[in-house]
């Protein structure tokens, strides 16, 4: 891989954990960041995440053959239509964010047809599942290793900028993959806006209560972290934009969700304990199931057969699999 100016675009999480992913690539890749926040710009350099920051815009992007949008979605077409003047002709976009027919389309009608925009979605390494932390404080120069990040494009995407993209994936050692835009956003409506939804469902409906005064001294670890998911959207002034930006899917798994939550209220109105005892047991057995899936990153020799033994010998594995990893910790 010849040398590269790679800029970076929002030092948070996922922008400052690329940057130190990428430093021991220095040679052949410089990188140049930016954030809103002076401070972020500051730490990402003395963290070693960034070669050098500007607050400039136009002048990070200038001369970039690589430029990484790692900003929230509400952020994504002004700044494409800041920095489109500046970005030479061969550039490669690389937008992070969950939203993606969208933003290609906000690239369409803002890049000039020479600067390719790619979809370039990052999954972490499942050893900071637990971890509390979704912002720079949360950046690992691991965050990436033995994950996948899925690389979508439109059509006419030349051949030699999703090489790029996969070779940068290959070097913070996470696998490319290539599905459609819209299946990706069909998937992670469920695994990712849901999450969300649910937990902002949670929070005002518990916190909405006339008992919440004093309830609020008894919630602990169980409202903590189901809660949890709500800090990816702290920094965000439209949080609701990456759900309107989907709303199809959203719309469609919150059907779902409601679906199952009506499983569970009919086994309680009819005292069916036989019936929520499979449903709970099912929820523990898939959950523990994908876990163990990701911790080995093997999909194949693990049985998909939901049974007590099955969920036993899971249990007994994940146990293990979590031992010494930082479960439930924040910062190293």
């Amino acid at each position: 891989m010849a040398t590269i100016q790679l800029s970076i675009i929002g030092l948070g999480q996922i922008g400052t954990s690329l940057g130190l992913a990428l430093q021991p690539h220095k040679a052949s890749v410089k990188r140049v960041g930016n954030d809103r926040e002076l401070l972020a710009m500051r730490a990402a350099e003395k963290a070693g995440a960034i070669d050098s920051s500007d607050i400039n815009l136009p002048s990070l992007v200038r001369g970039a053959d690589v430029v990484v949008l790692a900003v929230p979605p509400e952020e994504i077409r002004e700044t494409l239509a800041v920095i489109r003047d500046d970005l030479k002709d061969g550039v490669v976009i690389l937008d992070t964010s969950l939203v993606k027919t969208a933003a290609m389309k906000w690239a369409e009608e803002i890049l000039k047809p020479e600067q390719y925009f790619i979809g370039w979605l990052p999954v972490i390494n499942p050893e900071y599942f637990f971890e509390t932390e979704y912002s720079a404080e949360g950046a690992h120069a691991d965050l990436f290793k033995n994950s996948m990040i899925a690389i979508t494009s439109g059509p006419g995407t030349p051949a030699k900028a999703l090489k790029l993209a996969s070779d940068l994936a290959n070097l913070i050692d996470a696998t490319p993959f290539y599905p459609d835009p819209l299946e990706v956003e069909g998937l992670t409506a469920g695994s990712h806006l849901l999450p969300l939804v649910t937990a902002a469902a949670l929070s005002n409906a518990i916190t909405g209560q006339p008992g919440w005064g004093d309830g609020r001294r008894l919630a602990g670890a169980s409202f903590a972290m189901t809660t949890l998911t709500l800090n990816q959207l702290g920094g965000n002034k439209r949080p609701g934009e990456v759900l309107l930006t989907n709303r199809e899917n959203t719309l469609r798994v919150i059907e779902d969700m409601s679906a199952a939550l009506n499983d569970i209220r009919d086994a309680l109105q009819e005292n069916d304990a036989d019936r929520l005892n499979k449903l709970l047991r099912n929820a523990i057995f898939q959950r523990d199931l994908w876990l163990k899936q990701r911790y080995t990153a093997n999909y194949e020799d693990i049985p998909q057969a939901q049974n007590d033994e099955a969920q036993l010998s899971l249990s007994d594995t994940l146990k293990g699999l979590f031992l010494g990893r930082r479960f439930g910790k924040g910062k190293k």
